[in-house]
């Protein structure tokens, strides 16, 4: 298993970053035969961050910190069409 994530609170980078970590693990496990068995994106929701409070944003879905509301992020859209293809676009 393995999971990673990127604080972008404009939710500009997040997809293509998943996509290039996704594709790396693709290959290890295409050509270097890695065992990998799931990927984990950090984090579903926009949560408290001890260090930083809720400033970073790491989910693909926002979360209101006043009203707990949950928004999907464009981001979110990517990971559900690679998740329901099982595959990279």
């Amino acid at each position: 298993m393995t999971e990673n994530g990127i604080a972008d609170a404009s939710d500009q980078m997040r997809g293509r970053y998943f996509v290039g970590h996704l594709d790396a693990i693709q290959r290890a496990v295409e050509l270097d035969e890695v065992p990998v068995r799931g990927y984990f994106h950090w984090s579903l929701f926009d949560n408290l961050e001890w260090s930083s409070g809720y400033k970073v944003r790491f989910g693909l879905c926002s979360v209101d910190p006043v009203t707990k509301k949950r928004k999907p992020k464009s981001s979110a859209a990517v990971f559900k069409r690679i998740a329901e293809a099982n595959k990279l676009p």
